[in-house]
């Protein structure tokens, strides 16, 4: 599992079964520590999400939702690059990035696109 890839063995047996409980963000990550670690105890308490009602739309205005944390290794530049290519065609096209991470980042892409 990439979360514990850089944690020496030796470490990681001494380490877990003192952890007297893992909350994990979602079933799919419990899963996974679950069978990479076998921790005692493991809950899952799921992300939380700020729910807005948004503006109506109709059918002829796309919406692209990105959800997850904002890193290189996500794309999330690359996604934000390659929407300015779509307003190019679909002009009404809105993307809508939520999450954590480099927020600063992504503005910053999109301002220098023009597509704040």
């Amino acid at each position: 599992m990439e979360l514990f890839a850089g944690v020496p063995g030796w470490l990681a047996k001494k380490a877990f079964p003192r952890i007297d409980c893992v909350i994990a963000l979602s079933p799919s990550w419990a899963k996974a520590l679950n069978s990479t670690c076998g921790f005692r105890k493991l809950v899952v308490l799921n992300n939380p999400v700020e729910a807005k009602d948004p503006a109506p739309r109709t059918a002829r205005d796309p919406v692209l939702l990105f959800l997850g944390k904002l890193e290189q290794r996500k794309g999330y530049t690359d996604l934000i690059h390659a929407f300015g290519r779509v307003l190019e065609s679909i002009p009404r096209a809105t993307l809508v990035m939520a999450g954590h991470g480099d927020i600063a980042g992504a503005r910053a892409a999109a301002r220098k696109l023009g597509i704040s």
